[in-house]
């Protein structure tokens, strides 16, 4: 498996490019960037996003799920109170986590409706700045890239996984 880490001037957003030519390397991947999400997000209360939800979206049928339009695009926000590893497992898995669809936001405050927006703004901007207290998590290019924000991770933590 092929790594390489990318980080802008102030290290509140990182690229974690990865590539792989067979599915065993494929697994690789899923298990790597399950180890920095287990570092960011692991046993805290978090919220899962999905962009343009689908019936059979990843999130359907969780509790504590409602609708919300956002910059005007449709999503399903989930909220869930102590994210477990099995959960984090299934979503480093997911096709919609890998195609983009899927972000995770952890925050030490309930993330409001305009929260929401400003997240998905960054993530379709690449470079608008969030509130430090707000990090996210999500996937571009079929997988091979992980977009962190405001992780408080570094290149070095990350090469070292």
């Amino acid at each position: 498996m092929m790594k390489y880490i990318e980080s802008n001037d102030k290290g509140d957003i990182i690229y974690v490019h990865t590539g792989h030519d067979t599915v065993l390397e494929l697994k690789d991947v899923e298990d790597y960037y399950f180890k920095i999400l287990c570092l960011i997000f692991l046993k805290s209360p978090i919220v899962l996003i999905t962009i343009k939800p689908q019936n059979y979206s990843f999130t359907q049928g969780m509790e504590n799920n409602y609708i919300l339009k956002a910059n005007n695009t449709e999503l399903l926000v989930s909220e869930i109170s102590n994210f477990g590893s099995e959960l984090l497992n299934a979503i480093c898995q997911e096709e919609e986590f890998k195609r983009g669809l899927l972000l995770l936001v952890s925050s030490k405050k309930k993330v409001n409706e305009g929260e929401i927006s400003s997240i998905l703004s960054a993530v379709n901007n690449n470079a608008q700045s969030l509130p430090l207290d707000i990090k996210v998590a999500y996937s571009e290019s079929d997988g091979n890239t992980l977009c962190l924000l405001n992780s408080g991770l570094n290149s070095e933590t990350l090469l070292g996984l």
